[in-house]
């Protein structure tokens, strides 16, 4: 498969601010499941480690790589260009690595003890099902997606907010606005 006029195309979307900021709010859209308190939100018997941590982290990585103008795909591989790129720190890119490890192990773990019951596979992982301390290590992984998507969300406004005052500001101002907006904000906590 060619994918030669996708990259092209992606290339030039990354130099858009508009399009980026856009792009950064778009990652917000599946969040972890968490309470205001920072507990577990156990929904169906289960929590949907896909929906709530796998997408989320892979919505990011696509952003951050981006960001940092890798075209590569896979996952793990994004989050190292987004390091290597400087649009993600050190500490952010290794959190989200090791939370995707760990949630698709979770996932696949829970699809092969339902192969094995004769079970419909799904995407959730019952709570009573963990160990405390792979519980806890869930909770600090929703923890970290939230609190990055909560960071990407802030600049992603800024950026929208200096645009629209350069728009306000006439061509000059627009240039300008564009050049500070950058990509997906620099490197996050």
């Amino acid at each position: 498969l060619d994918t030669g006029a996708l990259d092209a195309t992606v290339e030039r979307a990354r130099r858009e601010a508009v399009f980026m900021a856009q792009f950064a709010r778009a990652s917000l859209g599946l969040q972890p499941p968490l309470t205001a308190f920072r507990h577990i939100r156990e929904a169906a018997g289960g929590v949907d480690v896909k929906a709530g941590g796998l997408a989320p982290i892979v919505s990011l990585a696509r952003l951050y790589a981006l960001d940092a103008g890798s075209a590569t795909r896979p996952t793990l591989a994004r989050l190292d260009a987004a390091v290597a790129g400087g649009t993600l720190s050190r500490d952010a890119g290794a959190t989200l690595a090791e939370g995707f490890r760990f949630l698709l192990g979770l996932r696949l773990g829970e699809q092969l003890r339902a192969l094995r019951a004769g079970e419909p596979l799904r995407n959730t992982v019952a709570l009573s099902r963990l160990t405390p301390g792979e519980r806890q290590h869930l909770k600090d992984i929703f923890v970290a997606i939230r609190d990055l998507q909560r960071a990407t969300g802030s600049a992603a406004a800024g950026r929208l907010r200096l645009l629209a005052r350069a728009v306000r500001g006439g061509r000059h101002g627009r240039r300008q606005a564009r050049d500070r907006a950058g990509g997906a904000g620099g490197p996050p906590p």
